[in-house]
């Protein structure tokens, strides 16, 4: 996150960055390693768009 600040040109959000990604990760599933209710979510949500 620091990277990221730095190439914003401002390094002092930083920390902030650091906290959201924090934060956004401990809500969400993790993308990498989906459990059985997520790989089911994305299931439906997936047969429910077909049909339109």
């Amino acid at each position: 996150m620091v990277a990221l600040a730095e190439l914003l040109g401002r390094r002092e959000f930083g920390d902030r960055l650091r906290l959201a990604a924090h934060q956004f990760a401990s809500r969400h599933a993790n993308l990498h390693t989906p459990g059985q209710e997520e790989l089911a979510d994305a299931w439906k949500s997936r047969s429910t768009r077909s049909r339109r």
